[in-house]
C-alpha cells in the first residue's frame, strides 16, 4: 500500500513540474546563414558543401544559403552541377536565398557590393530591379520552389533606401537586414532577425578557441534579452579544403555547446519558418 502512494504521489509530482513550469528553459530562435554559395574567386577547392550541412543536421539544425544566381551560368554549373545541388539542399530542408545578382559591380569591378554603386552613377533603379527578378527565376527554375528572401550582398544593404526594401516587399521579397534591429518585426523585413555575424572567417588553429569563445559569450549577452540570434559563414571556408575542415570541427563543437544549455531551448530556424511562426497573415505564398 505504501509502495502504491509513493508510486502515486511521484506521478502528481511529475505532473504539477510539467504544468506548472518544471520546464523552465527559454526559447532562442538560431539562425544559421552561409553567403555567396559557389564562390568562383577562390583557390580553396573543390567546392561542396554537404560536409557542412551533415554537421549541420547532425545537431537538428536547417540552414539559409544565400545563393548567387549568376553563377548559374558560370563555370559553377557545367552540366548542370550547381542547380542539381541547390535542389539537392532544398530537399534536405535547407532555405535558398537570393544574394544580389553577381555579387561584383560591372562598373567598378569590386565584390563589395552588386547593384548599388556608392558615389558613382551605376544601374537605373529600373535596371537594379530588373536585375533582381531575373536572377530570382534563375534559382526558381533550378530549385522548383518560390525564392521569398532577399539577402544583399556586401554594401548594398549600406546603400538601399527603404522604398527599395518595400519595392522587394511588393514583388514577393522578405528583406534580410543588415543590421540589428529592436522592432517587433515589420512587413517589410525580418524584423526580429539581428545582423549575424562570422566567426570562422579565415580561422586558424591558432586563434580556433579565442573564436569559439567569442560566439559564446556573444550568444549568452545575447539570449538574455531577445529570443532570436543568427551567425554566419562564407562558402569557401566552410569546404573540407580549407584548413583540413577546421570550421567543420568549429561548427560541430559550437552547435554542440549550444544543444548542451539547459536554460535555454534551442530551436534552429530558417527565415521562412520563422516568418510562417510569427506573421501567419503574411500575404506571400511560400510554396
Amino acid at each position: 500500500m505504501k509502495k502504491r502512494k509513493v508510486f502515486f504521489l511521484t506521478i502528481l509530482l511529475v505532473i504539477g513540474l510539467s504544468v506548472f513550469g518544471g520546464d523552465t528553459s527559454k526559447d532562442i530562435y538560431v539562425f544559421i546563414r552561409v553567403d555567396d554559395l559557389f564562390m568562383l574567386n577562390t583557390d580553396i577547392q573543390p567546392q561542396e558543401m554537404d560536409a557542412f550541412l551533415d554537421v549541420a543536421e547532425k545537431h537538428g539544425a536547417r540552414t539559409i544559403l544565400a545563393t548567387i544566381p549568376r553563377r548559374l551560368i558560370q563555370k559553377p554549373n557545367q552540366n548542370g552541377k550547381m542547380a542539381e545541388q541547390i535542389r539537392d539542399y532544398r530537399r534536405r530542408g535547407h532555405q535558398i536565398a537570393q544574394h544580389g545578382y553577381d555579387h561584383r559591380c560591372p562598373f567598378t569591378g569590386r565584390s563589395d557590393h552588386d547593384l548599388y554603386t556608392p558615389d558613382i552613377d551605376g544601374y537605373t533603379r529600373e535596371e537594379r530591379f530588373e536585375k533582381i527578378r531575373k536572377g530570382r527565376m534563375m534559382l526558381e527554375a533550378a530549385t522548383g520552389k518560390k525564392v521569398v528572401s532577399y539577402v544583399a550582398p556586401g554594401g548594398d544593404s549600406l546603400y538601399m533606401p527603404e522604398k527599395d526594401v518595400q519595392k522587394l516587399y511588393r514583388m514577393g521579397f522578405i528583406d534580410v537586414p543588415s543590421a540589428d534591429t529592436a522592432e517587433d518585426g515589420s512587413e517589410f523585413s525580418y524584423g526580429l532577425c539581428p545582423r549575424g555575424l562570422d566567426y570562422t572567417w579565415a580561422i586558424t588553429d591558432k586563434d580556433f578557441e579565442e573564436r569559439l569563445e567569442r560566439a559564446k559569450k556573444d550568444f549568452l549577452a545575447a539570449a538574455e534579452t531577445r529570443t532570436e540570434w543568427s551567425f554566419l559563414f562564407h562558402d569557401h571556408f566552410t569546404r573540407k579544403a580549407y584548413n583540413d575542415g577546421i570550421v567543420l570541427k568549429w561548427f560541430d563543437e559550437f552547435l554542440s555547446w549550444l544543444n548542451s544549455l539547459e536554460e535555454y531551448n534551442v530551436k534552429y530556424v530558417t527565415f521562412e519558418e520563422y516568418y510562417r511562426k510569427f506573421n501567419p497573415e503574411f500575404s506571400i505564398s511560400f510554396d
